[in-house]
């Protein structure tokens, strides 16, 4: 699914866990895994595995960061990304 953000459609890139800082591996880990698990956040650990960080604790700082730029919210267990929501586009069950 896409995410919709200030009105446009955002495709992500594919995920690059070299790319960039840390706390934008993460933010850009968080809506890949969005957009491909039909808007379903990722947990601690797959966002640790998948962005190369060392430890469960070095992801909650970096998250804390996101939230502190507001490009994320934590309301709970779940990851919010700011602007964004998911829509389902097209297809039907049958």
């Amino acid at each position: 699914m896409p995410i919709i953000s200030n009105g446009q459609i955002v495709r992500p890139r594919t995920f690059d866990p070299d790319a960039k800082t840390k706390p934008e591996r993460v933010f850009e880990f968080i809506v890949a895994f969005k957009h491909e698990h039909d808007g379903n956040s990722p947990t601690i650990r797959e966002i640790m595995v998948n962005c190369r960080i060392s430890s469960t604790s070095m992801v909650w700082f970096y998250l804390n960061q996101l939230v502190a730029k507001g490009l994320i919210k934590r309301p709970d267990a779940n990851i919010e990304v700011v602007g964004g929501k998911w829509i389902f586009i097209g297809g039907h069950h049958g």
